[in-house]
């Protein structure tokens, strides 16, 4: 066997399998939708969402909702930031 019929035969889907599985492990999420309000019921623009321990953020939007990517886990926890007056 040669050296390019080996590699072709065997390496090359070896490859694709270990990068098939390790898209399909950071795909394991759920979209969390939600709407930040103020005590009053008033939603609260801006309001900066984070999954804990990511980079993974979102803003709420004019009508304070957010829709964010969260891992598929029993416990995420997101962090909510806001900076007024």
């Amino acid at each position: 066997m040669t050296r390019k019929t080996f590699w072709l035969s065997w390496l090359l889907p070896l490859m694709l399998l270990t990068v098939s599985a390790r898209v399909a492990a950071q795909t394991e999420s759920s979209v969390v939708t939600g709407l930040v309000t103020d005590a009053e019921k008033q939603p609260l623009i801006g309001v900066t969402v984070t999954v804990v321990g990511t980079e993974t953020r979102a803003v709420t939007d004019m009508d304070g909702m957010f829709k964010i990517s969260a891992p598929s886990k029993s416990s995420t926890e997101l962090e909510f930031n806001y900076i007024g007056f």
